[in-house]
């Protein structure tokens, strides 16, 4: 077993609830107590084990394996008359929806008059007492004295949606930045600027993240874009990422990724005050005076904060080489990509475009398209050729026999992309 494959204290781990929506990303830690759609759990019994599939029972966790859910068989139908068979699939499908929304809202208008014989305090009872999923849901369908009257399919959606609720298991994988960005879309999706996975993907397709590329990023969607970008590199290729401040922070998706030793090889982070004073950076960092300091901890300490202080500069020294250019010989950078919440993106692209080399991807973001359409004609004046901009709608269908419709609850919005080529425009 690899050590990779391992849970271990301070690794970032995706929780999910089996059959659940909701998605959280956990920094996992000793004695600590998580909480995912109702249910509970510690963190002490994941610690040592692989990622994978979990048991909940008492708040204890335990490995467990994935039991795929049976088929149930289908019922037999008696013949109804000489209709065609188109007519009486759209009456077997009327008949399902009515019947499910006519046993929803007598429950719902008679909460007393419920015909389920279980209480809610048998139900809690039960969990309490660690009984499993599967032997509590069979229990509520012997309880509904109206279950045999469901069809087949409001029977399948019943079971299907008491799994859901009552389901004890818990996912804990390893996160990726389909996840990652799942999870912050739910959660709050204008702090990553409504960026939705597929236009993740429409970006990181238009900028050629692969390989060995050189990107410059500047972004403020929590590091999504950054961690999208450095995912695809593996560990080759350089990804300079613009920030404030001293060092880069509020990038918790890149943070949260699980990143190998390679792949942190591959961040380069630039400040921007940096790149605003064309390359001068802070004073070079101080070695501390050791002899002042009494506790070999305190030593160690200040150790290993002037290393990373160090390297630090280092890496910004070499980011800034790679995107010093003027007009007529540009810098290195192979993809310039923008994502702006609360700046304008023509501001950023002004400061940046010198950095990026002929025939190099410029790629911009933004949930509103008035910035992009300045953008568009800043690009357009400078002679940068296929420019295109574009927006996606994106709805989830449930596709089944009888009942195929759009999910209602959903957010369908997201951004514009803006994307074009640098070339060189010949002077008369």
């Amino acid at each position: 077993m690899a050590a990779t494959d391992v849970i271990n204290a301070g690794d970032y781990v995706v929780v999910q609830k089996l059959g659940g929506e909701h998605l959280r990303i956990v920094k996992i830690e000793k004695k600590m107590n998580i909480l995912i759609e109702k249910l509970r759990f510690m963190s002490d019994g994941a610690l040592g084990q692989r990622f994978g599939l979990f048991s909940v029972a008492k708040l204890k966790l335990t490995p467990a394996e994935y039991e795929p859910e049976k088929p149930q068989p289908a019922e037999k139908e008696e013949p109804k008359g000489p209709s065609s068979n188109e007519s009486t699939d759209k009456e077997d499908g009327r008949t399902a929806v009515l019947a499910e929304a006519e046993s929803t809202t007598e429950e719902a208008a008679n909460p007393a008059q419920s015909r389920q014989k279980l209480t809610q305090d048998e139900i809690l009872q039960m969990k309490g007492a660690g009984t499993d999923a599967k032997e509590l849901v069979s229990k509520l369908v012997d309880g509904s004295t109206h279950f045999s009257e469901r069809t087949q399919y409001a029977k399948s959606k019943y079971i299907r949606k008491k799994r859901q609720k009552h389901s004890s298991h818990v996912l804990l994988l390893r996160p990726t930045v389909r996840m990652i960005a799942q999870s912050y879309y739910l959660k709050d999706p204008e702090r990553i600027c409504n960026l939705r996975i597929d236009q993740l993907s429409h970006i990181l397709t238009l900028c050629g993240a692969r390989s060995g590329l050189n990107v410059m990023v500047f972004e403020q969607t929590l590091g999504l874009i950054t961690a999208g970008i450095i995912e695809r590199m593996g560990g080759k290729g350089r990804c300079v990422h613009l920030h404030r401040g001293q060092i880069a922070q509020s990038i918790p998706c890149y943070q949260s990724l699980h990143r190998t030793p390679e792949m942190l090889e591959t961040f380069y982070p630039l400040r921007i005050s940096t790149l605003m004073n064309n390359g001068v950076q802070e004073e070079d960092p101080q070695e501390p005076n050791y002899m002042e300091m009494e506790k070999q901890e305190d030593k160690e300490a200040a150790a290993v904060t002037y290393n990373k202080k160090v390297e630090r500069l280092a890496k910004e020294r070499r980011a800034w080489e790679m995107v010093v250019g003027d007009a007529e010989h540009p810098g290195s950078i192979d993809a310039l990509v923008l994502a702006c919440r609360n700046v304008d993106p023509l501001d950023v692209l002004e400061k940046t475009y010198n950095s990026l080399q002929f025939s190099g991807t410029v790629v911009l973001y933004s949930s509103v398209a008035e910035p992009l359409v300045k953008a568009y004609n800043w690009l357009r004046e400078r002679g940068a050729v296929n420019l295109f901009m574009s927006d996606a709608f994106y709805r989830t269908h449930q596709v089944l026999p009888n009942s195929t419709h759009p999910l209602m609850q959903q957010m369908i919005t997201s951004g514009f992309v803006l994307s074009g080529i640098k070339v060189k425009v010949p002077t008369e």
